[in-house]
């Protein structure tokens, strides 16, 4: 994967001094995202366990906003529409109501 500025901000003390950082495909930085907790991915329970941490830094758990994006160079699905759907349905009805 080709280097980038946008991966500086999950680098590691361990990674190598060259800048830009590089990683060796899109898994590797999907990874080093997921680590870093800013990518929620996995079953509703899942997402709600890697949420509530990052909801509890906030206002004594009162999230106020999430920003969802999807990267859908990544996803092999034919109707990308429904399988985003599915997704924002699931979490609306099975995450976020032990948010409010």
């Amino acid at each position: 994967m080709p280097a980038g500025w946008f991966n500086e901000g999950y680098r590691n003390d361990d990674d190598p001094p060259q800048r830009p950082l590089s990683f060796l495909d899109a898994r590797a930085l999907t990874q080093r995202m997921y680590d870093a907790g800013q990518l929620l991915c996995g079953t509703a329970e899942q997402v709600h366990d890697q949420l509530a941490g990052t909801a509890s830094l906030y206002g004594e758990g009162d999230l106020d906003w999430l920003i969802s994006e999807s990267w859908t160079q990544s996803m092999p699905f034919p109707d990308w529409d429904a399988v985003q759907r599915y997704q924002l349905e699931t979490y609306a009805q099975q995450v976020m109501p032990a948010f409010r």
